[in-house]
């Protein structure tokens, strides 16, 4: 009845390696919805609008920011104070893309598709 454990998170994944190996994979953690309630929104990072055309804007707790292909190339960086900012996603090809915001207290991810 209650899988939730903000200390262990559930991993996902696709049984073909080749898909695994291009980002098929990941972890997520589960959490119990009355402690959902009492967290501040601004410690969670959200991109819209998904899917992103000319432009993504993400709202994060703040802090170092980084945007990866699937298979691990950096296509952004930077750090931000501000809890939202948009980047312009003209130059990325289309496909999958991972978001990775650090805050002093969080590392979150967030895929976007473009």
């Amino acid at each position: 009845e209650d899988f939730a454990n903000p200390d262990i998170p559930y991993m996902y994944h696709c049984h073909m390696l080749t898909h695994e190996d291009g980002g098929m994979m990941g972890q997520f953690v589960v959490v119990d919805p009355s402690d959902v309630a009492a967290a501040d929104a601004s410690d969670f990072a959200a991109p819209f609008p998904v899917p992103a055309h000319d432009q993504v804007t993400f709202t994060h707790a703040g802090g170092a920011w980084n945007v990866y292909t699937v298979d691990g190339k950096k296509v952004a960086n930077g750090t931000s104070a501000s809890k939202q900012f948009t980047l312009s996603t003209v130059d990325w090809s289309d496909g999958l893309y991972l978001f990775e915001s650090h805050s002093s207290s969080t590392t979150q991810r967030f895929a976007v598709h473009h």
